[in-house]
């Protein structure tokens, strides 16, 4: 009787054709040992941003962290050194080209993608997903995101405990053409583990979860107060394994997230109804990915957590800061005359911005953003480098 449970047992998992095999599969797996390590052997070979002094700003309900850092002098140097250099066609982030001691995992995913130590760290762990190929054999960083790209991304997110985002175009914030995704540990970011746009989460009602096999999962897109003139969605997700028991389907949850985000991304305007209607309820095969020439060209940014997927669409990837002589004392105005220091900056914004830190390198900038006389100043400029909301805020 053994002999034949035995038997039994080793043809379930002989028939189970999900999830492959492979740590990255298992939520077992853990990527945050796997980035501390990675980062403590290649320490030489970073060039992580010098934090000088941070501080809180409580705006329209929402916290957020304002940043003053400082480049690092080996960072200035590799900066000079890729300036100098002949070799323009070499990608940074492929695989196969990329430094040696920044890949944490060349292979993930079924081989589709590997995972490296972003080289100029903003934050501790701070890690990028990538496609692996050459930029020219693979999809734009525009095109429409995959249910495989959003799985894998996810995935990564549970494993580091981190905050994943993408950057869909140079004015979103990308500076790379080869497709990839960042995400950074959440304890990186603050002590308490959790980034400042959980602070307006707060603000939204719960969500009761009644998902059921008999009924397609239909995303509730959403908005956040504080974000109320940005053009911007949201949809809270539940727990990985609450899609394992009501549809006995581990890849039914990267269905989830595929329709979310498509449900966001339309309904923001970045794609036309006709543009989903092919695939976007076929519950066998997402036809999406048969796709690759579809591209969004509108830019955008992507957040992307165990607990919720957010995209805002973006203007442009710097916002200006203005410093108006009255926000500013009799020394302050002395010392900018005196010293011919510029009263306009010019701050380069990507998708981390929008979970709620914002990191500048001047002093004056941080002394004007963060003083109390300066009204709404990190909002400010998430809503200058946004594209204006067209919905209005009802409290859902």
């Amino acid at each position: 009787l053994g002999f034949i449970f035995i038997i039994f047992f080793l043809s379930l998992g002989m028939n189970s054709k999900y999830p492959p095999k492979g740590i990255e599969w298992s939520r077992r797996w853990n990527l945050e040992a796997e980035i501390g390590i990675a980062s403590v052997s290649a320490a030489a070979h970073l060039f992580p941003l010098k934090l000088k002094s941070s501080t809180i700003i409580q705006d329209q309900g929402m916290h957020l962290k304002l940043l003053l850092v400082e480049s690092s002098k080996k960072a200035s140097s590799s900066n000079e050194k890729k300036k100098g250099s002949e070799e323009e066609e070499f990608d940074p982030l492929a695989p196969e080209t990329a430094e040696k001691t920044l890949i944490i995992r060349d292979s993930v995913f079924e081989e589709k993608y590997a995972i490296l130590l972003n080289k100029f760290p903003v934050f501790a762990g701070h890690s990028l997903l990538v496609a692996r190929g050459s930029s020219t054999q693979m999809p734009p960083q525009n095109a429409v995101l995959t249910r495989q790209d959003l799985d894998a991304l996810h995935r990564c997110a549970l494993a580091a405990r981190a905050i994943a985002f993408y950057n869909s175009h140079p004015e979103a914030g990308s500076s790379q053409p080869h497709r990839h995704f960042q995400f950074v540990p959440m304890a990186s970011i603050d002590t308490k583990h959790k980034p400042p746009i959980y602070s307006a989460l707060d603000s939204l009602e719960p969500e009761i979860w009644r998902w059921s096999s008999k009924a397609p999962y239909v995303p509730i897109v959403r908005r956040l107060p504080a974000f109320n003139e940005i053009e911007h969605g949201i949809v809270k997700l539940p727990d990985r394994a609450t899609y394992k028991i009501d549809f006995q389907d581990s890849t039914t949850f990267a269905h989830a997230l595929l329709r979310a985000y498509i449900a966001i991304a339309t309904d923001i305007g970045l794609l036309k109804q006709k543009h989903t209607d092919d695939f976007f309820f076929d519950q066998t095969q997402f036809h999406i990915n048969n796709h690759p020439s579809l591209q969004i060209d509108l830019p955008y940014n992507l957040l992307l957590t165990t607990d919720f997927i957010l995209l805002v669409r973006r203007s442009k990837s710097k916002a200006l800061v203005q410093v108006p002589f009255t926000a500013m004392n009799s020394e302050e105005e002395e010392h900018f005359f005196s010293s011919s220091v510029a009263t306009s900056w010019t701050l380069p914004l990507n998708g981390l911005a929008f979970a709620g830190t914002i990191a500048v390198n001047d002093q004056s900038l941080y002394n004007f953003l963060s003083s109390s006389s300066s009204s709404s100043p990190l909002l400010a400029l998430l809503k200058d480098v946004s594209t204006r909301s067209s919905h209005s805020y009802h409290g859902r």
